[in-house]
């Protein structure tokens, strides 16, 4: 993973422009230290439009609280404090998917220890340690609405690339997933689409179309539409299913 170089100028807009008032309930500066956190975890340049919904959300509670402070209005306090709440919320789970993401380099994941057997096994019958044994992994999170930019796990897909070009009974089948917002006809073309867009990526570096099978698993189901923005991120996904067949071919 390349070296990513801090955001400063949104850091010190957000310094700058998140002073709190003397005496904040407790869940502002819960809020402000989450979003402090997830700052400094890089996420402008993994996932930026969940930093950036996490920090407006934080400003919204801060324009609020200001709010009550001049009027005194309870519910103005309630809506703030739960603003806060959900800003905190945001940041963290945004904080800690940029860490999962940022782990798939150091990290060995299925195809990346399937590779480590392969050569073996591409060179004798022996299909012992992985013949009846589903590799999978997620490859890349995408986009809301959008199938073109991921987030993508480069060494995963780079791992199963190898595989695929070391043995030609290896095949490999990709899932696209949609978050539940949306029709259903629409996410399962997005979702389609997804898994397209990574067996593209494997047949433009050399992989034959055959040991590929794209499918779409439509929405996550156990989601609701109503999840947070980071919750609802996970979903939108591609994951790849690597198997052998027990035959070589000819």
């Amino acid at each position: 993973m390349r070296i990513i170089t801090v955001n400063l100028i949104s850091l010190f807009v957000l310094v700058g422009c998140s002073s709190l008032p003397k005496n904040s309930p407790e869940e502002f500066y819960e809020a402000k230290q989450a979003i402090s956190a997830m700052e400094r975890h890089d996420v402008d340049e993994i996932f930026p439009r969940l930093a950036k919904e996490s920090k407006n959300t934080y400003e919204e509670s801060l324009d609020l609280l200001n709010r009550y402070i001049a009027t005194g209005a309870l519910s103005t306090r309630d809506l703030a404090i739960k603003k806060a709440d959900e800003a905190r919320e945001m940041a963290t789970e945004t904080r800690l998917m940029t860490k999962a993401v940022q782990s798939w380099d150091r990290d060995y994941g299925e195809f990346r220890k399937a590779s480590e057997a392969a050569p073996r096994v591409s060179k004798n019958s022996d299909l012992e340690d992985i013949q009846n044994h589903a590799f999978v992994s997620t490859i890349a999170f995408f986009e809301s609405g959008d199938a073109t930019q991921a987030v993508m796990n480069h060494k995963e897909l780079s791992a199963l690339t190898s595989l695929l070009s070391m043995d030609s009974r290896a095949r490999v089948e990709l899932t696209g997933y949609a978050d539940p917002r949306g029709t259903m006809p629409q996410n399962r073309q997005l979702a389609l689409e997804r898994a397209t867009k990574i067996s593209q990526l494997l047949q433009e570096s050399g992989i034959s179309g055959d040991q590929i099978r794209v499918s779409s698993a439509g929405e996550v189901t156990h989601l609701s539409p109503k999840a947070s923005d980071a919750t609802l991120q996970l979903a939108r996904k591609v994951e790849a299913k690597l198997t052998f067949n027990n035959s070589r071919n000819k």
